[in-house]
């Protein structure tokens, strides 16, 4: 049986994780906001099975780090 403490201990984790998940998630899209990605124009060519889905989630990744202004 939890005593009281402990139950709003327990309320008070919670909610400074959930605030802490919100910073972040704000973070990372306001990052994101300020990188500009710049795709290229050409046909992708390469046949290799999972080889653009792969750049698209590794430039996506990089999009959300907030370390670049600029992908190419």
């Amino acid at each position: 049986m939890c005593s009281k403490a402990e139950g709003k201990e327990t309320a008070s984790r919670e909610l400074i994780e959930e605030t802490g998940e919100r910073f972040v998630k704000s973070v990372t899209e306001e990052a994101a906001e300020k990188t500009k990605v710049i795709w290229c124009n050409k046909p992708h060519k390469n046949g290799t099975q999972g080889h653009w889905e792969a750049i698209v989630d590794e430039v996506g990744k990089m999009e959300k780090s907030g370390k670049y202004e600029t992908i190419l």
